[in-house]
């Protein structure tokens, strides 16, 4: 939507760290997840957020 990007999370036990944002269809993730942590993408301002405003629209949990 206009005004929002997505952005990509890794959410663990120290809680989310972004990943960041893109509004292509294609996302390079800069570096491997944790095993056990969860993969999120949430909708957010323009520019992106420190933190998740919203709950995220996809969350999958990495294991091996």
């Amino acid at each position: 939507p206009e005004g929002q990007v997505y952005q990509a999370w890794e959410i663990a036990d120290n809680g989310p760290v972004s990943l960041g944002i893109w509004s292509e269809r294609v996302l390079e993730i800069p570096r491997p997840l944790l095993e056990g942590s969860t993969f999120g993408i949430t909708l957010e301002p323009a520019g992106g957020s420190l933190q998740p405003t919203s709950t995220p629209i996809v969350a999958v949990p990495l294991s091996s």
